[in-house]
């Protein structure tokens, strides 16, 4: 080749490598928030810090923030289940025994409960090859979670007056039918 063609191509090539942009090396490391690995700690707020990931940015946003919001409902009521069984075999003679342990634990929590005031006080999106992984930290005040819980005991005092209510009624309707037989 010329010398001129090549110098052409080479300015060619590192004019079309300038305009091309950033290059989508993406990096691995360095992408977890301070926030992530240390959850803040307040005790005026539940806080809950997730993270979750996804070919599709809102998406990665959204699991992320559903699983925040499960696990402030699981600080705020968790009715948990659980069940463990242990087992221990022993074979052989006395001399030589073999002593056999089987263990197995499952554990259920489920919680349900409104967060009304939760919200999303940060939050870190980082691209990633095969798309995109979202962190989240959500935070719900204690004010509102007690403010919740005031709200729920008052619906169930409702509930619980209306059927002491109704029990006191079919007590009455009971005694008006006993006195009505008597009477014939």
């Amino acid at each position: 080749m010329k010398p001129l063609v090549k110098l052409s191509f080479v300015f060619a090539t590192l004019l079309f490598v300038a305009c091309a942009g950033p290059s989508k090396n993406l990096s691995k490391e360095g992408c977890i928030p301070e926030w992530f690995l240390n959850v803040p700690k307040d005790p005026n707020y539940f806080y809950a810090a997730k993270t979750d990931k996804s070919q599709d940015l809102q998406l990665a946003l959204d699991k992320a923030t559903a699983s925040a919001r499960a696990e402030i409902a699981k600080q705020v009521e968790a009715h948990v289940k659980t069940l463990e069984k242990k087992f221990n075999e022993e074979v052989g003679n006395l001399n030589n025994p073999e002593v056999s342990q089987h263990f197995s634990s499952v554990i259920k929590i489920i919680a349900s409960t409104t967060l009304t005031g939760s919200r999303v006080i940060k939050r870190q999106v980082c691209e990633k090859e095969n798309g995109y992984q979202a962190y989240v930290l959500l935070e719900y005040p204690l004010g509102a979670a007690n403010k919740a819980l005031v709200e729920q005991i008052r619906k169930d005092k409702i509930l619980y007056d209306r059927y002491r209510a109704s029990k006191g009624y079919d007590e009455l309707d009971k005694e008006v039918q006993k006195l009505d037989q008597n009477q014939k």
